[in-house]
């Protein structure tokens, strides 16, 4: 009877954790409850828009504001009806918009908003704001095909990225005088982007790394993490204040320090697959507001898409809106 006992006593807490054991793992599964995307989409900056159809609106929309903010730079795309192709800028107040070049790329703004650098083919131009005094910045012999200007926060210096090597210059980086004299090679790269209040350009090398170069030690810094795909990081800029970037991303427009860290995705791109219709946000083309609070970014809502032989075609409309970065970043769960 004792050595009975003896054997329950034994058995019978196993029996007990079994017992637990087969409840816990026997209970039904739950139905995964689908994650839901919070983001702060913004308000809407200005009432300019551009509704688009299946096939239309093949370009790409970019804008900067000005550094005094009372001017919005934009290339308007063809299939517009109401403004001029090319590049234009609207007078918020009173809202005027002006009429500047056609066939531009990548334009950007003097510190002082008096001037428009602009690419236009394979050459470098700048350009008054009032249509005056259109000046070419290339020399006749340079044909290696020069992009991408960037105006120094002191004003008298352009950086810019030359396309090609040949006889009279090299590719890579370059910066030359306001006027386009004394142009002078300074680091292998391309886009180049300056910082706003240390002497240092940024701007994407040959292998795909995001770097920064430093005028004065001549350093490379590399700004990324090796977990970042930083061969498909787009429209990258430093805020007004240098201590913030934006750029877009693997469908998201980002924001992370200036040196690449604590990159938060904060704005979606929804990726279209198929045929289909509903509301979808396409958030990219990001650029810094003047106050280093807020971005200014291209919003694009598609109603309907669709797989053809020609590539995902959509229709919808493209407006451009602004949101604060703090804000955003702490109700973002993207």
């Amino acid at each position: 009877m004792t050595k009975a006992i003896k054997k329950i006593k034994i058995i019978l807490p196993s029996i007990i954790i079994l017992s637990l054991f087969l409840i816990q793992n026997c209970t039904p599964d739950e139905p995964e409850v689908e994650r839901k995307e919070t983001f702060l989409e913004g308000k809407q900056f200005t009432d300019l828009e551009w509704p688009f159809t299946f096939g239309q609106l093949g370009s790409t929309i970019s804008f900067q504001i000005s550094p005094d903010r009372t001017m919005l730079l934009f290339e308007a795309p063809f299939g517009t009806d109401s403004i001029q192709y090319g590049l234009n800028i609207l007078h918020i107040q009173p809202k005027k918009i002006t009429h500047l070049y056609q066939n531009t790329n990548n334009p950007d703004w003097s510190p002082d908003s008096k001037w428009i650098v602009f690419g236009s083919g394979r050459s470098l131009y700048k350009i008054k704001i009032n249509k005056d005094s259109l000046t070419l910045l290339d020399d006749s012999k340079d044909k290696g095909g020069n992009f991408f200007p960037d105006w120094s926060p002191n004003e008298h210096t352009i950086a810019y990225d030359r396309s090609i090597s040949d006889e009279y210059g090299k590719s890579g980086i370059w910066l030359m005088n306001k006027n386009g004299t004394n142009r002078t090679w300074v680091f292998s790269g391309v886009e180049p982007i300056w910082h706003p209040t240390e002497p240092k350009i940024l701007a994407t090398a040959l292998n795909h790394k995001v770097i920064t170069y430093d005028l004065k030690t001549k350093v490379i810094t590399r700004i990324f993490s090796e977990r970042i795909p930083e061969n498909l990081i787009g429209n990258i800029s430093y805020s007004p204040d240098g201590k913030r970037i934006v750029y877009s991303s693997q469908h998201y427009i980002w924001i992370a320090n200036a040196d690449g860290s604590a990159a938060k995705r904060i704005l979606p791109s929804a990726k279209l697959e198929g045929t289909g219709e509903g509301r979808k946000l396409q958030a990219n083309f990001p650029t810094w507001a003047a106050d280093s609070k807020h971005i200014l970014y291209r919003h694009t809502i598609i109603n309907k898409w669709k797989e053809t032989f020609f590539g995902m075609q959509s229709e919808g409309v493209i407006s451009i809106y602004h949101v604060n970065v703090d804000s955003a970043l702490l109700i973002s769960n993207l």
